[in-house]
């Protein structure tokens, strides 16, 4: 939700969601939709009427299509993956749009929001100097976020599950004993959702 709130999501917007049938993925697509954005989201082609079941309209499946071939112009990207798949989202995004980045590199307003040091502030600039490049060549905003608690959000977000206008998307649970093989698992990225270790 931070994202969306940092991009200034709202409805009628195009948005591209990576990997929308992941732990993060599946609660974007319904999220987004719920704000009323018009949902495209990449997934594998066994997990595409599974996302489309999520609410997205538009599903393109990775090991059928590339999504840089299949248009752009869109007002968000939503880059739950990193790498290549970073910068490449503004290939996509359309100029005055935002990229929003889980995986990327921290954005240049991360070294003032957390009160680092200029030392922190100098590697940040490093480490995202090929991202800014891209973002200045496309004319569109860049911003990264790193999940933090927040009560009025987890509030929001349980009445919309009581509603039903998000559904939380459980793949497997695993006993904490279990936990080298929740990571074992997790690690194939072959997971539908989240993966629950249960506590006792």
């Amino acid at each position: 939700m931070q994202g969306f709130g940092r991009a200034g999501a709202r409805a009628g917007q195009r948005i591209l969601i990576h990997a929308g049938s992941g732990g993060v993925g599946t609660f974007a697509v319904q999220y987004a939709r719920h704000l009323g954005l018009h949902v495209t989201s990449t997934t594998s082609s066994r997990n595409a009427d599974f996302v489309r079941s999520l609410g997205a309209e538009k599903v393109i499946a990775y090991d059928r299509e590339n999504y840089l071939e299949q248009g752009g112009g869109y007002d968000i990207v939503y880059d739950t993956l990193g790498g290549a798949f970073t910068i490449d989202a503004f290939k996509v995004v359309k100029r005055g749009g935002t990229v929003i980045s889980l995986s990327g590199p921290p954005d240049r307003d991360f070294a003032r929001r957390e009160g680092a040091g200029w030392l922190v502030g100098i590697a940040v600039w490093l480490m995202g100097r090929k991202v800014y490049a891209a973002s200045a060549k496309a004319g569109a905003d860049y911003c990264w976020y790193f999940t933090e608690a927040n009560g009025d959000q987890l509030r929001d977000i349980a009445a919309l599950v009581e509603r039903g206008a998000i559904k939380p998307v459980i793949d497997r649970e695993f006993a904490f004993e279990q936990l080298p093989d929740a990571l074992s698992y997790l690690e194939a990225g072959r997971a539908r959702g989240k993966v629950v270790l249960k506590v006792r």
